[in-house]
């Protein structure tokens, strides 16, 4: 547990905030297309959707009650929101909340990057170093 929030943790706190709005609005749009579904890429969805909302509530929980663990965790869910890899037939690609990617398309695959992805995974590791010294 750390006692005062960081220039850097209140912006981990308002960026995991917005994560947690869209994450509930991307649930909202996924229940009002129930009809247009099957059911099988309906569960898969509502299973994915909702992992994200749990891992998104958990972290926002963490940094309002200032628990240390919630730097690794965020580290692992915006990680697997780094790298984003999309072509004709496939895509594949982690995002709740913001993004800010940056895409190279070569021969019609398209690899994109998150930005903002990167800087919250370093600024949760360096918060997470500087407070435990601290």
């Amino acid at each position: 547990m750390f006692e005062n929030h960081l220039k850097r943790t209140k912006f981990l706190l308002f960026l995991q905030g917005i994560s947690v709005a869209v994450t509930l609005f991307l649930l909202f749009t996924l229940l009002a297309q129930v009809n247009q579904l099957s059911s099988s890429s309906l569960f898969l969805a509502f299973a994915i959707v909702l992992v994200m909302l749990s891992l998104n509530l958990s972290s926002f929980y963490g940094l309002l009650k200032k628990k240390l663990w919630v730097f690794k965790l965020m580290i692992a869910l915006y990680f697997i929101q780094m790298i984003g890899i999309e072509t004709p037939n496939f895509s594949l690609a982690f995002s709740s909340g913001i993004e800010v990617p940056i895409s190279v398309n070569v021969n019609e695959v398209t690899v994109s990057l998150n930005l903002l992805a990167i800087l919250v995974v370093w600024l949760s590791y360096t918060s997470l170093n500087l407070l435990k010294k601290g």
